[in-house]
């Protein structure tokens, strides 16, 4: 920018010379044509700046939007650098401003998502997002003796005791036991938080997953199908102290119940079929196990159902079978204590295909409602997960009529 300057005020230098050798009818001539080139110039900035200002999207205020899990665990753990001596980012300015003026990571998270997602951030949003979490809980006081609330959900034991400690990256790598492809996308995630400068949406977006055991090879945040989910009501457990580590538990387990369940019945992981059975089934089998079974019910029944749009007999069989893999048959999934989420995918795969034994099929479908399909679920025996589809092809549903946008439905 500076030597383009010095370049037009040499020019216009060399064109005063050549003015005083000139006649004035070319003088004219001259200074018309130059006056032309800067007008022209100044034009095209102006025309610029004008179009930049009107493309700047605008956010509904009216709405509670979801965002990435990828984009909050990095928005997290930034957070938690800028606390940290140990890392990169503690020693930038903006680390130093943050903490001086003790900004809480509520404001810090909405400011980011702002910057990220104009679109669809805007302030006051996680205040909306927090009430929202509130109003979702059920009344624990209104529990009946077989722990299942009048509102129909399996509530957990609070006597129950979990480590949610944070551990190091390494020692989080095998608590998890990170494939080589989890573990990439884990380290890239933690570098981009924890260096000096602050990560830019598309830092993450353009983070390749190869897994060859799973059949996968994509963007981390494709639009059609992300490898991690979209959240909402999670934020506000971040904001209340939740923790990147534990987070991150959450969302690595619900990424593998996605591609594993979908590895093992591909196209059949939705609308009441098996697949659709194991999903349920094999996350909170590996919730319960990384996060607690409290954590667990918090996460699947009381934030993910109800921020899902579900048909009453794909609500209340989700609940059935998160309870199944949680909690009633728990150390049957999950198995021996040397065992892993590999092993345990296999043993959900197994339970699921033996109907005889581990089954309930329910003649139901979208239309029956909701006090109808509650009744009979509370006949059901609570140690046999539920399916209402016994379909084993994938039904072709007209896009312009039904809009599918969930993973975990």
């Amino acid at each position: 920018m500076r030597n383009e300057e010095l370049f037009r005020n040499y020019l216009l230098f060399l064109c005063l010379n050549v003015i005083f050798l000139m006649k004035p009818i070319y003088i004219i001539l001259f200074v018309s044509l130059l006056f032309g080139f800067y007008s022209c110039k100044t034009k095209k900035v102006v025309e610029n700046a004008v179009a930049v200002e009107e493309v700047l999207p605008q956010a509904d205020t009216t709405l509670i939007p979801s965002f990435p899990s990828e984009v909050l665990y990095v928005l997290t753990r930034e957070y938690e650098s800028v606390w940290d001596s140990t890392r990169e980012k503690y020693n930038t300015e903006e680390a130093e401003y943050i903490r001086e003026n003790n900004i809480p990571i509520k404001e810090y998270m909405e400011q980011r998502l702002v910057t990220l997602f104009p679109s669809l951030a805007y302030v006051g949003l996680l205040d909306k997002i927090e009430n929202k979490a509130k109003e979702m809980l059920p009344n624990v006081s209104k529990v009946t003796p077989s722990l299942r609330s009048q509102d129909g959900y399996y509530m957990p034991s609070f006597a129950e005791k979990v480590n949610l400690e944070r551990l190091s990256d390494e020692n989080e790598i095998i608590n998890l036991y990170l494939s080589y492809s989890e573990q990439n996308i884990f380290r890239r995630l933690n570098a981009l938080a924890d260096t000096s400068s602050f990560v830019e949406l598309e830092e993450i977006t353009e983070i390749q997953v190869k897994d060859s055991l799973w059949n996968i090879d994509k963007k981390l945040s494709e639009d059609s199908v992300s490898y991690y989910m979209k959240e909402s009501a999670l934020i506000s457990m971040l904001t209340s102290g939740l923790g990147s580590h534990v987070f991150f538990r959450i969302m690595q387990s619900k990424a593998r119940a996605t591609y594993v369940a979908e590895f093992f019945y591909p196209g059949l992981t939705k609308d009441g079929r098996k697949g659709d059975a194991y999903k349920h089934l094999y996350v909170n089998t590996m919730l319960r196990n990384y996060v607690g079974s409290i954590m667990a019910w918090l996460v699947m029944d009381v934030y993910w159902e109800n921020a899902a749009s579900n048909a009453p007999c794909d609500m209340v069989m989700d609940l059935h079978n998160n309870y199944v893999g949680r909690n009633s048959r728990y150390r049957d999934l999950r198995g021996a204590e040397n065992t892993q989420w590999v092993d345990w995918a296999y043993n959900v795969k197994s339970f699921v295909e033996d109907t005889t034994r581990n089954a309930q099929y329910h003649n139901w479908n979208k239309e029956i409602p909701l006090l109808v399909i509650k009744e009979e679920e509370s006949k059901s025996n609570d140690r046999l997960y539920l399916y209402w589809n016994k379909a084993d092809v994938e039904e072709v549903v007209d896009s312009t009529e039904v809009e599918i946008v969930e993973n975990l439905e």
